[in-house]
């Protein structure tokens, strides 16, 4: 009889662990993704660590979009334009400093993030 027990405790604490590998990617949530600081401050990083000087023929709208993971990595950045300027750029972005996750239901949780750059060059 102690077999069957402990087989059972062992297959419940599983399932309990099994709830706290959520991978999932939330579009809406309650509390959004901050960059630490703020807009201000990831406005500031993207000019110190992105440098556009290199890419004069380029003028418009680059589109990167990624993932905030529950640790606050930056993931999966990727651009919507795949050509050698967006792709550098979301390879730039991948190496953000870690961002204030987002919240939701009062989790912490994945979530994603779109992030346009208007470049123009006068």
């Amino acid at each position: 009889m102690r077999i069957p027990h402990l087989l059972f405790l062992c297959l419940f604490s599983g399932q309990t662990f099994a709830q706290d590998t959520d991978t999932t990617v939330y579009t809406y949530v309650d509390k959004e993704t901050e960059f630490p600081g703020g807009y201000a401050a990831m406005m500031q990083w993207i000019q110190q660590n992105i440098s556009f000087d290199s890419y004069e023929e380029l003028d418009g709208t680059i589109r990167v979009s990624f993932i905030v993971e529950k640790d606050g990595s930056v993931s999966h950045a990727k651009a919507e334009r795949s050509n050698y300027v967006s792709e550098a750029v979301a390879k730039s972005i991948s190496g953000m400093p870690k961002w204030i996750p987002a919240r939701n239901n009062g989790k912490i949780c994945r979530s994603s993030f779109a992030l346009p750059l208007n470049i123009c060059f006068e």
